[in-house]
């Protein structure tokens, strides 16, 4: 197995490409472990104990910190790895030489060892070991996404889209500013009904159906979920493919009418669609939404999140033959969703632009 060196400057994408390696290999089932020294330098900083995140320059990218370790217990550990186990050990010179013969051994014994910033004198010991030396240089190229989004609907041609890129800071006005709100309110919901605190168990999945360009799939993603998501609109599409390379993140899209998958089988543990079922009712006809609705609710295990766009407003007014507000949402989920329990975070109450329900079995 391997043993890897990253090495560079600050801002150069060691720990980006560090976490990215991370989230891999945990995606392939392999072991998985993250350690940092227990130093006086790095214990100032509030992130690096047990329960906290080693994070990056690349927005929303981060991985839990298994363990703040000494030189003896870095030694027990790398002793009792087995082979194929992904060993990570960053800020590593901050634990001296004497660590060295221990990440050696660990490497001849197939254990996959990954080290970050050692000093000079670790990095000669361990280019002796047979280690590779790995120095990112990532100037972090988000033109791509800039120009595919100045393409995107409803405001082709400006420097406004609809909804901001998740991890991504570009130069955009966006109509929902309150992506972050309502991202917060649906893992806010999977933490009660699936009982973690920070880390989602192993294998959860989540679904997005009218995905727009990405934001709650790679949040998602960015939480531990299993990420999918859909939409009709093919530059959302390519959006959403291009961010999930660019972040490593391992999701998947699918370019599809709601509608028609709605009709899948396949069920997720959380199921959201944001303003989407209502365009299904402009364009097919009531009964078509209002029947992909009910097929989405029942592939939901666990949290379905809806957000409906209501027949008053103007978008909508006219087009639908029955009126869509709150009680009628309300009464679909309680009705026909066999739901626990449902709750409404309501429009302009915390920057919601508009009303947001959460359902739980």
């Amino acid at each position: 197995m391997a043993l890897t060196v990253f090495i560079g400057p600050p801002g150069a994408g060691k720990s980006t490409e560090i976490i990215k390696l991370l989230r891999r290999a945990q995606r392939n089932g392999d072991r998985v472990a993250l350690y940092l020294p227990d130093h006086e330098f790095l214990n100032c900083r509030p992130n690096v104990k047990p329960g906290g995140y080693m994070g990056c320059r690349t927005g929303g990218l981060s991985f839990p910190i298994t363990k703040v370790v000494g030189v003896a217990e870095l030694e027990t550990i790398l002793g009792a790895a087995q082979p194929r186990d992904l060993v990570v050990i960053d800020e590593v010179q901050y634990l001296g030489p004497s660590i060295c013969p221990a990440l050696i051994r660990a490497h001849h014994n197939d254990v996959n060892v990954v080290v970050g910033m050692p000093s000079q004198h670790q990095l000669i010991d361990l280019e002796k070991g047979g280690c590779t030396v790995v120095k990112p240089n990532h100037a972090q190229d988000v033109s791509e996404f800039d120009k595919l989004l100045e393409t995107s609907p409803p405001f082709p041609g400006e420097r406004r889209a609809y909804q901001p890129l998740f991890g991504l800071d570009l130069d955009f006005s966006y109509v929902r500013e309150d992506c972050p709100q309502r991202l917060k309110i649906m893992l806010s919901a999977c933490r009660i009904k699936m009982g973690f605190s920070s880390e989602v168990p192993a294998g959860k999945t989540y679904l997005d159906v009218g995905c727009c360009s990405g934001y709650f799939v790679e949040g998602m993603a960015s939480a531990g979920f299993k990420s999918t998501g859909v939409d009709v609109q093919k530059v959302f599409f390519d959006i959403g493919r291009k961010l999930s390379t660019y972040r490593d993140s391992g999701t998947e899209y699918i370019l599809e009418n709601a509608s028609d998958f709605s009709r899948r089988e396949e069920k997720y543990d959380v199921i959201s669609t944001f303003a989407t079922i209502q365009w299904v009712m402009v364009q097919q006809g009531y009964e078509a939404g209002r029947q992909a609705l009910i097929n989405l609710m029942n592939r939901a295990n666990d949290v379905f999140v809806l957000e409906m766009g209501y027949s008053s407003e103007d978008v909508y007014k006219g087009k639908i033959d029955v009126e869509i507000d709150r009680e009628w949402t309300l009464s679909i989920l309680k009705n026909e969703g066999a739901f626990g329990a449902v709750r409404g975070y309501w429009a302009g109450e915390n920057g919601l632009w508009r009303d947001v329900f959460v359902a739980m079995r």
